[in-house]
C-alpha cells in the first residue's frame, strides 16, 4: 500500500446554517397565507387574522434581530460556509451529537407539516365553499 489513509473527523458544529433559519421563515410565510386563505371572510374574522398574522411576524422578528445585534457585537464572525459542506459534518445539540443532515431535517420537519398540512385544509375549503367538490 503507496497510500497512507487519512482518516478524519467529520467538522462538528453547535449551530443551525443560516439557510435552515431562512427556511424556517419561509415556511411561516406559507402558513400565514395558508391561514388567510382558509379562513377569510367577512367580519371579524379579517381582523382575527391580522392579529395571529401580526404575532407570527413578531415572533419571528424579535429573535431575528436579537441574533443580528449578538453578531454584529460579540466579536464572533460567522464563516460564511457553504450548505453542502455544513450538512456533511455534525451538529452538536445539548442532548446527542447528530449528523448535520438529520438535524436540519428535524428542525424544519414540525413547522413544514403545519404549512403544508394547514395548505391542504385551505385547497379543501376553497374548494368546497365554490361547490368543485
Amino acid at each position: 500500500m503507496g497510500r497512507n489513509l487519512i482518516v478524519r473527523e467529520p467538522p462538528v458544529s453547535d449551530q443551525l446554517h443560516p439557510l435552515i433559519f431562512a427556511g424556517i421563515g419561509a415556511l411561516l410565510v406559507v402558513f400565514v397565507l395558508s391561514a388567510v386563505a382558509a379562513f377569510a371572510t367577512s367580519g371579524y374574522a379579517d381582523y382575527l387574522l391580522v392579529v395571529v398574522a401580526g404575532f407570527f411576524v413578531v415572533a419571528m422578528t424579535i429573535p431575528w434581530l436579537l441574533w443580528r445585534v449578538w453578531r454584529r457585537y460579540s466579536g464572533e464572525r460567522l464563516k460564511s460556509e457553504p450548505l453542502r459542506e455544513w450538512s456533511a459534518g455534525e451538529c452538536d445539540t445539548w442532548q446527542c451529537r447528530l449528523s448535520a443532515r438529520e438535524a436540519a431535517v428535524q428542525t424544519l420537519l414540525p413547522i413544514a407539516a403545519v404549512s403544508f398540512g394547514l395548505t391542504a385544509i385551505a385547497i379543501v375549503m376553497l374548494l368546497v365553499e365554490h361547490n368543485a367538490v
